[in-house]
């Protein structure tokens, strides 16, 4: 149920207006010029329109409003763009002899729907010898640093002219921009709400290129005169990726004249900035998502899927059943206890978790158990079952066919794979009545009616005994599964017609 949404703009301007002349004469009874033209009623009316505005600003919820509630949910900010990454090969010209290529080289490509030049700068030093090749890395855009003076008034602001980006790359990954005041470093900080005056903090708009600093209350202003330094990335985000052979010219001239450059492979990675409507959205996914174990349902959900080993190895989970209070020892329930019953992955029939892979997914799991919750990763029961049955086959079917297929008919039903009334593996603890069995034989086409049917449990203490199961129905424990080890064991008898 989602919360009402109240309208706090309710009261017009005629309201307000109306509103105020009626108590005239209740506090004032000399008052008794009420026209327009009357100075009194017009500060009444000034009054009102201030006061409508004020309302109607409590009904609008603008970008920093929805920055703070998007804080309160786990997000900061919506993410900022990333620039494109990627490889080029520089190679000497004819009779150049070995050329170095420093960092911070930029090399281009050019836009052919506007003719636009794409900026990419090097960021690692690369030595070319003559007759070989060499590989170094860019990323789109280029480091740019600038000097301004401060005004020495609250609020004081920079705007840069251009978007501020942060890439990736390890070399260059900083937490652009970064400001320096007369020398000194100052911090940036995502608002300046929580600083104090003398705070020397600093907060950036990084798409629109915008600096802010304080204003003598919440962080400080900078002193007037005072020479601001500040270094940032600015490029693109999706436009810097690139088709291979792309990039093809050299912005320095000298270097130009001794090298040719190629980015050999795609550049990629460039990413625009979320805006405000999808960080909305994603923080609405991230509500949804499970991340803490509570519910025996969120147990199952968390394991499912492929857990992370380490080192490149992975574990994928099929299936999974949680089981409050059920220890794996004690008969009787236990409180704060939840045993989690897991099946990977695997092409054999029945699938049982190793030693390794119970202890992988235990220490996987524990990391999301609430405070006090005992945890038990165990592999599942599977009990081994068969059937049998007298049936009379229709005329049109022969008996040979009919047993056959009624044999693996059963057989796929009361398996753990692809078992159940909806084929995604037999329930964990779902017992076995002999109306599922009768269902199960009636719907073959070749089945003109079921006179019989039994259902029958391995015993494993005698071992090639089958053991009929009394009053119709198995009871399965709550981590176990049903299986028919060979469709043979199915003992099915074919009746012909009278």
């Amino acid at each position: 149920m989602s919360l009402s949404t109240d309208n706090l703009d309710d009261v017009t301007f005629d309201d307000l207006v109306n509103d105020s002349r009626s108590r005239i004469t209740v506090y004032s009874p000399s008052w008794t010029n009420l026209n327009k033209s009357d100075p009194g009623v017009t500060l009444i009316e000034l009054l009102s329109w201030l006061t409508e505005m004020q309302i109607y600003s409590l009904n609008r919820i603008n970008q920093p409003n929805y920055l703070k509630f998007l804080k309160l949910l786990g997000i900061v900010r919506p993410a900022p763009a990333r620039p494109a990454e990627g490889k080029v090969t520089f190679e000497t010209t004819k009779d150049a002899g070995e050329v170095t290529v420093e960092e911070g080289t930029l090399v281009a490509a050019v836009d052919q729907g506007t003719g636009k030049q794409i900026i990419y700068q090097l960021i690692k030093k690369v030595a070319v010898e003559p007759g070989k090749k060499a590989v170094g890395q860019v990323v789109q855009g280029h480091l740019v640093s600038n000097e301004f003076n401060s005004d020495g008034l609250p609020d004081f602001s920079i705007s840069l002219q251009e978007r501020i980006v942060r890439p990736l790359n390890e070399r260059v990954n900083k937490e652009y921009p970064l400001v320096n005041v007369d020398d000194k470093p100052w911090k940036l900080k995502e608002d300046l709400d929580s600083s104090k005056k003398s705070d020397t903090h600093y907060a950036a708009d990084l798409e629109n290129g915008i600096v802010f600093f304080g204003d003598n209350e919440n962080g400080a202003t900078p002193k007037e005169g005072a020479k601001i330094a500040v270094e940032y990335w600015t490029g693109m985000g999706t436009e810097g990726n690139l088709r291979k052979n792309s990039i093809d010219r050299i912005l320095d001239p000298n270097l130009a004249s001794k090298l040719t450059v190629i980015n050999e492979e795609p550049v990629t990675g460039g990413v625009d900035a979320e805006s405000l409507a999808n960080a909305i959205e994603r923080v609405r996914k991230d509500q949804r998502s499970v991340t803490r174990a509570v519910t025996t349902a969120d147990y199952e959900q968390l394991a499912l899927g492929k857990i992370d080993l380490g080192n490149g190895r992975t574990l994928e989970i099929d299936r999974t059943k949680a089981i409050a209070l059920y220890h794996p020892v004690h008969d009787q329930p236990v409180p704060n206890i939840v045993s989690l019953v897991v099946i990977p992955k695997s092409n054999d029939p029945r699938p049982i978790p190793t030693q390794d892979e119970l202890r992988n997914i235990y220490e996987h799991m524990s990391q999301c158990r609430m405070l006090g919750t005992e945890l038990f990763v165990v592999p599942p029961k599977y009990i081994r079952i068969s059937v049998k049955a007298e049936l009379v086959r229709d005329l049109k079917y022969k008996s040979d066919t009919v047993k056959h297929d009624v044999q693996e008919n059963l057989s796929k039903f009361l398996n753990p794979k692809t078992g159940g009334r909806d084929k995604s593996g037999w329930p964990f603890g779902g017992s076995v009545s002999v109306s599922q069995i009768y269902k199960v034989i009636s719907e073959y086409g070749g089945v003109d009616h079921v006179t019989d049917a039994k259902i029958r449990k391995w015993n494993e203490g005698e071992p090639g005994i089958w053991v009929d199961v009394d009053g119709g129905k198995l009871a399965i424990p709550s981590h176990a599964l049903v299986y028919v080890k060979d469709p043979l064991d199915n003992d099915i008898v074919v009746a012909d017609p009278k």
